[in-house]
């Protein structure tokens, strides 16, 4: 808004200069023809001669600095061809992100940004050049074509117009050549600042632009954002002079790598510097660097175009106060201050006007946040962060405070960049210093031991030795996926897990440490999004229904600045080795991708003021919220009208005759009565299909009650999931109940509900049955399966998972035929209330665990 005032009055002045001129022109025309016989002509041609150059030197002015403006506005070219846009206008990319190249320089040359403002202020002359005026006072002019030559230097721009002209009056003449501009501009001071800029970038994959306006902060202002997956930035110096204030806008061109490859800013190319101009680009292609200077070691390096402005803090006191600025000291003593040298935070000056009174506060979405030091940087975090604890939908930020101005910058979105903070002294004072760098999680699944999982000159790995499962390196940060165009599923995948011994014998508490440790991978698992919900789509195990304690209690989403990611500020990039860890599913213990709520509030998306709305963050908080990334919004649409899933009971088995009506107690509920009386113990089979690929489940439990009464009700039956991870359309159901001696029931209601790829779900369809116990059981228990726990290996002895039809008080095996009184005890015993709902086993049975030494 500034520079726009700024061209305005500039072109306001060029106006008003013009209509000074051409009643300069009407005027002499005037004096001209009332002293046409007078002997003073010669002295008339040379007044005229002042007023042509002016003229044209004023028209190069006039049209040169808005076209100044818009170059600068769009990275050195007037027509760039990135496709990176930043508020509606595209910008030109200085680099370009390449895989396993890391970004490629695109060399950007003074010269390039002089040839494209030559050809434009050349047409753009066409429309301001005038000679009819000139004509009219009865000169005949005699015109070449024009060229025009522009150098850029670091606070000027020289405009030269070869134009070749003459001007006749009679026997005089007027010949002008050429008509040079010298334009005040910091285009080529700032442009230095933009390569230096890339440089870093590219030597580091960031760059600490807190560090570098605090060295420049007296004449240049950075900012800098990630609109997925690229960078731009935005340098400005206002002019000392004009006090207009000049933009440099340009692109860093990134790939979107999200969930795919591991980003890596290892150069491939060493450095090219220009001998025109003596400008050095690292990370240059050497195909593009001919008859220049080329250093072929990818270590390579470039001088700063830019040197720092000042030595240290000087303090001048004004009336009440003290003035501080940022300078060398010898201008310092010159102004009579008192001089502080390195010192660039003005630490040990008491620079009240440079602090941040108030900062932005993200849970009332203000400013009214805490005060902030000149030259303090600090993180910012949308929800409970670190340990792998962060929500889907959530990105890291960086603000900081530089002479009074509070900056935010985003940090790479899907969280591929970390917001790491620390604290730094200086001069007996301490500030909050933060820093957006690479998240290296990459590898952390591969990693078996601590040491290896927490060593940060490698990798950003957090250690959960709490967890009882086999895995327990995961990401500090946990990366984000396109989980809705299924990217991201192989590193899920990863963290499933099949059990070990302790999981047999422990799977409540083994199944709830997979799930946990499925959360930390990545956007996996049951899990909340950036709105505080929950979804639970992501995480299968037949042993368990996760409990609440998983997934923390409600409103983290506003505490997200109560903790913080204390890793290292500056390291490394991450080894060449390393690679993303990918798995194909299965595992009894199975971690897919998350998924996002069906119906979600859209418009939260754009409820930050300073936090902008994103793609990722948009489809976080719902299947239904569409991102538009022409005006960054997040809008609700109207889902694709699919029925839901209808479920068919098929009347086929031995339980065929049953009856179907309307329920009096469930609205909409139909109800499955089977006419004939299951004996306890004994197998009850049905079948059914649902139109859509669902996954099913069936309840003792109608749907007004919660998990937590579910997981505390006596009655042992509890949920039981009909699928394995893939959804189907058949169901084939065999299952036995307990004695009403246990459960003091004879007559069950079965819940059945399922869910398909949508979120729609079934209406509510009930199975009703009893049962009856047998008056004198006389049979035996009936074997259903053997299952060895682990790999069978002879010479040792070896677990085996017994599974019967009802409980039984003792066990025989023998390794040849024989009686039951003369083979080898197992000592284990069952009761009712050890009744298994295990889709893994046969539902509703007993299990004995038999250690036998196979010899």
């Amino acid at each position: 808004m500034n520079m726009k005032k700024s061209q305005i009055t500039i072109f306001i002045i060029f106006a008003v200069i013009l209509v000074l001129i051409a009643s300069l022109i009407i005027y002499s025309s005037k004096l001209f023809i009332n002293t046409k016989n007078a002997p003073d002509k010669l002295s008339r041609i040379n007044a005229d001669r002042i007023i042509i150059k002016e003229y044209m030197q004023n028209c190069i002015a006039q049209v040169s600095y808005p076209l100044i403006f818009e170059i600068a506005g769009k990275g050195g070219y007037f027509n760039p061809n990135s496709g990176v846009y930043w508020n509606g206008t595209e910008l030109n990319s200085l680099a370009d992100y390449k895989s396993r190249a890391g970004y490629v320089n695109n060399m950007l040359l003074k010269q390039d940004m002089g040839r494209e403002l030559s050809n434009a202020i050349k047409q753009s002359l066409k429309s301001c050049v005038n000679l009819s005026i000139f004509r009219e006072k009865g000169y005949e002019i005699l015109e070449k074509e024009n060229t025009v030559n522009v150098t850029i230097n670091d606070n000027s721009i020289v405009v030269k117009l070869e134009y070749p002209l003459k001007f006749k009056l009679g026997s005089n003449t007027i010949d002008f050549n050429e008509f040079t501009s010298v334009l005040e501009s910091s285009l080529g001071e700032i442009y230095g600042a933009a390569i230096d800029i890339v440089n870093e970038e590219i030597t580091y994959g960031y760059f600490d632009k807190e560090d570098f306006m605090l060295k420049h902060g007296n004449i240049i202002r950075v900012e800098k954002h990630k609109p997925y997956p690229d960078i731009v930035y935005i340098i400005s110096k206002t002019e000392s002079k004009t006090k207009r204030n000049l933009e440099f806008q340009f692109a860093i061109k990134g790939k979107d790598t999200a969930g795919k490859e591991a980003l890596n800013y290892d150069n491939s190319f060493g450095c090219c510097t220009n001998k025109a101009e003596g400008v050095c680009f690292k990370n240059a292609d050497p195909s593009k660097c001919l008859n220049n200077i080329y250093q072929s070691s990818i270590n390579c390096g470039c001088p700063k175009n830019l040197k720092p402005d000042a030595e240290g803090c000087c303090v001048v006191k004004e009336q009440n106060s003290d003035n501080c600025k940022l300078t060398n000291e010898q201008e310092c003593s010159s102004n009579g201050g008192k001089f502080y040298k390195d010192d660039l935070r003005c630490a040990k000056a008491n620079c009240a006007g440079w602090s941040c009174k108030s900062t932005y506060n993200y849970v009332k979405d203000d400013f009214s946040g805490p005060s902030r030091k000149h030259g303090e940087s600090w993180c910012s975090y949308e929800s409970i962060v670190g340990k792998g604890l962060d929500y889907v939908g959530t990105r890291h930020y960086l603000h900081s405070c530089i002479q009074g101005i509070e900056y935010a910058e985003e940090c790479r979105d899907f969280r591929e960049e970390l917001c790491a903070q620390g604290v730094m002294g200086f001069y007996d004072q301490f500030y909050s210093k933060g820093l957006c760098r690479v998240n290296r999680w990459y590898d952390c699944a591969s990693q078996k031991d601590e040491a290896s999982c927490r060593d940060q000159n490698l990798r950003d790995c957090y250690w959960s030795g709490f967890l009882y499962s086999q895995l327990k390196c995961h990401p500090e940060v946990p990366p984000g996926f396109k989980f809705w165009e299924g990217n991201g599923k192989s590193i899920c995948n990863s963290a499933s897990l099949d059990k070990d011994d302790y999981g047999n014998d422990y799977p409540k508490s083994w199944g709830h440490s997979a799930l946990l440790y499925c959360q930390r991978t990545g956007d996996c698992g049951n899990y909340r999004n950036i709105a505080d919900q929950i979804t639970e789509f992501g995480y299968f195990n037949r042993d368990i229904v996760p409990e609440q304690w998983a997934y923390f209690d409600n409103g983290y989403t506003k505490r997200g600045d109560e903790f913080g990611v204390k890793l290292r500020l500056y390291s490394t990039d991450l080894s060449k080795s390393a690679s993303i860890a990918r798995g194909i599913g299965g595992g009894h213990a199975r971690c897919d991708l998350w998924e996002a709520p069906f119906v979600g509030n859209c418009q939260l998306c754009s409820s930050s003021k300073l936090h902008p709305c994103t793609e990722y963050r948009c489809k976080s908080l719902g299947k239904n919220c569409n991102f538009r990334s022409s005006d960054k919004t997040c809008s609700a649409e109207k889902l694709e009208d699919i029925p839901p899933p209808k479920i068919s009971l098929n009347k086929t088995g031995e339980q065929s005759g049953f009856k179907i009506e309307q329920s009096l107690y469930y609205k909409d509920a139909l109800e499955y009565s089977f006419e004939k009386s299951v004996a306890v113990h004994q197998p009850f089979s049905f079948q059914f299909e649902t139109l859509n690929p669902t996954r099913c489940k069936v309840s003792l439990f109608p749907p007004t009650i919660t998990p937590e009464s579910i997981n505390n009700a006596v009655i042992p039956l509890p949920e039981i999931l009909l699928n394995d991870y893939e959804y189907k359309t058949k169901y084939n159901v065999t299952i036995r109940f307990p004695s009403s001696k246990f459960t003091q029931l004879n007559a069950y209601n079965l819940f059945l509900r399922c869910v398909d790829k949508q979120g729609f779900k079934n209406e509510e369809t009930i199975i009703k049955i009893n049962t009856q116990e047998a008056i004198n059981d006389n049979t035996p228990p009936e074997i259903l399966n053997i299952a060895a726990k682990n790999s069978v290996k002879k010479g040792q002895i070896n677990g085996f998972q017994i599974f019967t039809n009802e409980p039984f008080n003792l066990c025989k095996y023998s390794f040849s035929d024989d009686t039951f009184e003369n083979m080898d005890a197992i000592r284990c015993t069952t009761e009712e209330r050890n009744i298994i709902y295990d889709i893994n086993y046969p539902l509703g049975s007993y299990a004995c665990l038999a250690n036998i030494f196979l010899p």
